[in-house]
């Protein structure tokens, strides 16, 4: 009788152990269902350090005297009606149809050759657009297009990107209460560029007299100064969460991350779109970018319904742009270099809400 007693009391903790608890953060959103997706950025950098060469010279940066500040809000929002899942939980395909895509940017600039503030407000074409995402097996990625009644621009479907899910901040299996892994850094763009490359042109009124007029091209995004990726995203599962009558799953993300990118031909193609100045010319020799970004944030995620709830983040983030350039003004030739360093906050506020 002492021994069973003695037996069963050893059984229980491995009995415990044995049904401890396990959650699914899994992604997979039912047939038919649409979800609300918003998506706002802000970013906000003061200029912390400048070098400047020209023609082998280089220049004091007291005799500049340059100060810029520069501070962006960007506005996204989608419907996203979703098709049957795939094995993988990922949708056959997405109806996407665009209800926001704004950016405002304030800027205030002076040198020694004055000084300027801007605050100037960019649109896209594919405001009120449908794009249909299909997933290609045989390819392995969405294929974009409009729906036959449309007559928008086909060239508006190029670098769109389908999966706005967040679903590789995701473990590959079931999880317990302070299990940890790690998310795939080249991932990243997935949280600077939301649904890849909008469109966003600037509002020409919005802009400087001289500049208006000359065909002012796309945007850079902080996704398209990405390059090879290296830190660590680390994710944490701290447990459940109710929320407005939801129970939802609560993951701990920290990001410290930097990227090198060699944007020399990017920046070329932008300078075709347009003549940046009149009388004059301007080359790009060589364009390298580099961003660091470090900072904390929390996912919820709706495991009954296989999607996000939301994601909040707030980091710092030093961005630097170091380039050189010939520059033609009438006779004369310029070799000019130039490094700029930023420095300041990134904050993300993404939701999905079921419609």
């Amino acid at each position: 009788m002492k021994l069973q007693t003695l037996t069963l009391a050893l059984a229980a903790p491995l009995a415990l152990a044995l049904t401890a608890p396990v959650d699914s953060l899994r992604h997979e959103v039912a047939e038919n269902t649409t979800l609300e997706m918003a998506f706002v950025t802000k970013v906000a950098l003061d200029l912390d350090e400048v070098r400047m060469v020209e023609d082998g010279q280089e220049i004091d940066p007291d005799m500049i005297g340059m100060e810029l500040t520069l501070s962006s809000t960007s506005t996204f929002g989608w419907m996203d009606t979703y098709g049957a899942p795939r094995d993988n939980g990922a949708p056959e395909s997405l109806t996407r149809t665009f209800i926001e895509l704004e950016t405002e940017t304030s800027s205030s600039q002076s040198s020694i050759m004055g000084s300027q503030d801007l605050e100037v407000t960019s649109e896209s074409e594919l405001l009120g657009e449908t794009v249909v995402f299909a997933y290609d097996a045989e390819t392995g990625a969405y294929e974009a297009s409009f729906p036959e009644e449309s007559k928008a621009d086909t060239e508006l479907l190029e670098g769109l990107t389908a999966r706005t899910d967040l679903a590789f901040l995701l473990p590959d299996g079931d999880v317990e209460v302070d299990s940890t892994w790690k998310a795939d850094p080249s991932q990243l763009s997935a949280l600077l560029g939301p649904g890849g490359s909008l469109k966003l042109l600037p509002n020409e009124d919005d802009l400087p007299e001289e500049a208006r007029g000359q065909g002012a091209g796309q945007e850079f995004t902080m996704a398209e100064m990405l390059g090879e990726v290296d830190g660590e995203i680390s994710c944490t599962y701290v447990g459940m969460r109710t929320e407005e009558g939801r129970s939802l799953m609560v993951v701990a993300v920290e990001i410290d991350v930097e990227s090198s990118n060699d944007m020399t031909d990017l920046m070329r193609e932008k300078m075709e779109e347009f003549d940046a100045m009149q009388g004059g010319s301007l080359s790009f020799d060589a364009v390298h970018t580099e961003l660091v970004l470090e900072g904390k944030g929390e996912l919820l995620w709706d495991a009954a319904a296989g999607h996000f709830a939301a994601f909040a983040f707030e980091g710092d983030m030093r961005q630097v742009m170091d380039m050189s350039m010939a520059m033609t003004i009438g006779l004369r030739s310029v070799e000019i270099e130039q490094a700029m360093t930023m420095t300041g906050s990134l904050e993300f506020d993404f939701t999905a809400t079921k419609e």
